[in-house]
């Protein structure tokens, strides 16, 4: 009996061969019970919702701490699976991969998992009081344009650690403590290494910092961010043909970004930004930025109230490019909140490293499957006679649309899988509306 629908059990047996027989079946309960299950992803209600697998719960549990299965050899398959799927629709001008980067913390009250401390809060919400007590996770995926709507497929999470529970880099003169760029770029280049093509990084304000453009830059990663709104550059120096005396000049004319909107003619142009064509007025020009040895482009794009600056390590990109490039960051952003709610990315309760660390990392993998498979084929032709709650507005490739066909046709398959084909069809399709109401 299955409980996937038939038209989807291939794309599940695509990643069979990374676990053995009894490991893969508690893959497939994860993968469908992070999607299906309604209630917070404890590995309790996992274990009690999953229909097919009936196994304690501290089998479920050795599957994450002690099982010997590869999380790098299935994130790779992943990766494999998303290329397969969407082909030349991932690239970006025709030879870039896009992915975006961004944070996430999550308040953990338990004192036994690495990692936990205090840390600041961006958000602004005075609810919280300026600080939140957990872990702080890095997220990394790539970004696929689809019916003019920018996707996020997340792929790779790691955890990021500060001064109390610090992790540890090698370097020339030996080892050394790890900072926040090291560990962001760590997941850049992991990311970067999996997809084995040209690949560009788009990330938000926090990350257009000297040490994260450079150690991009160095290995041929091009980055797309914004800068502050009070930030300077300088104008490049042209090469004299003639040496004078004394030292040379590194840098040319000061410029204040913000004001190149007063200063230069501007430019229009078209651009997709959230789902939508938009007519944008910007500027571009290469300066020189500070502690940074390479030119960048700088795009400030005018708005209704403060400039946008934005920047571009590679000075070949149009500034069209860009605009669309940075207002696709924001599909990041929804796909942490999707996590967060119907997948539980914050649920876990695992005290070792390997068992939070893969169960968060499973979280992303449903998350890119499922949203992979509602986007190369309808969840209407997932199961004959779905019928979607009606009281409920939900887009095409919502997980809450998934977890109703995945719920309906587990309850068909337990219900009716036994009873004869043509046995009173219409007294059985009337009780499979009424059971199906109830999902």
């Amino acid at each position: 009996m299955h409980f996937f629908p038939l038209v989807i059990i291939p794309y599940v047996l695509f990643f069979q061969d990374c676990f053995s027989h009894a490991r893969y079946n508690y893959f497939k309960g994860f993968l469908w019970g992070f999607v299906a299950c309604p209630e917070k992803k404890t590995l309790t209600r996992i274990a009690g919702s999953c229909p097919f697998l009936f196994r304690h719960v501290s089998g479920w549990s050795r599957f994450l701490a002690h099982s010997e299965w590869n999380l790098e050899t299935l994130q790779k398959r992943l990766v494999e699976f998303v290329l397969s799927c969407f082909e030349d629709k991932l690239l970006f001008l025709g030879q870039y991969l896009v992915a975006g980067i961004d944070t996430s913390l999550m308040p953990i009250f338990g004192q036994k998992m690495a990692g936990v401390q205090k840390w600041h809060d961006h958000s602004g919400n005075a609810d919280r009081g300026g600080f939140i007590r957990g872990h702080h996770w890095g997220l990394i995926g790539l970004l696929i344009c689809h019916a003019q709507q920018w996707t996020c497929l997340p792929l790779i999470a790691r955890l990021i650690f500060g001064q109390k529970n610090p992790s540890w880099k090698g370097t020339e003169s030996g080892i050394a403590k790890a900072n926040f760029w090291d560990q962001s770029l760590a997941l850049c280049f992991d990311l970067k290494r999996k997809v084995e093509q040209g690949l560009i990084v788009v990330a938000d304000a926090y990350f257009s910092k000297a040490p994260f453009i450079k150690g991009l830059y160095e290995q041929g990663v091009i980055l797309v961010s914004r800068m502050r709104n009070d930030t300077v550059g300088w104008e490049e120096v042209p090469t004299e043909k003639k040496r004078r005396r004394g030292r040379p000049k590194t840098k040319g004319e000061k410029i204040v970004l913000r004001k190149l909107l007063s200063v230069m003619p501007l430019q229009t142009a078209y651009i997709l930004r959230y789902g939508n064509k938009e007519i944008v007025h910007f500027v571009s020009i290469k300066v020189l930025l500070r502690e940074i040895p390479f030119a960048v482009k700088i795009v400030v794009v005018k708005t209704a109230s403060h400039p946008l600056i934005l920047i571009c390590s590679s000075t070949d990109l149009e500034a069209q490019a860009i605009i669309e490039l940075y207002a696709a960051r924001f599909s990041i952003e929804t796909a942490i909140e999707q996590m967060k709610g119907p997948l539980g990315f914050s649920d876990y309760q695992c005290y070792t490293n390997i068992s939070f660390h893969r169960f968060v990392n499973l979280v992303c993998f449903a998350a890119t499957w499922w949203k992979t498979l509602s986007l190369c084929i309808p969840i209407s032709s997932w199961m004959e006679g779905f019928s979607p709650k009606p009281h409920i507005i939900q887009t095409q490739t919502s997980f809450g649309l998934i977890r109703q066909v995945i719920r309906q046709y587990a309850l068909w398959q337990l219900i009716f899988s036994k009873s004869a084909l043509l046995a009173n069809v219409r007294k059985n399709n009337i009780l499979k509306q009424q059971l199906i109401r109830m999902v």
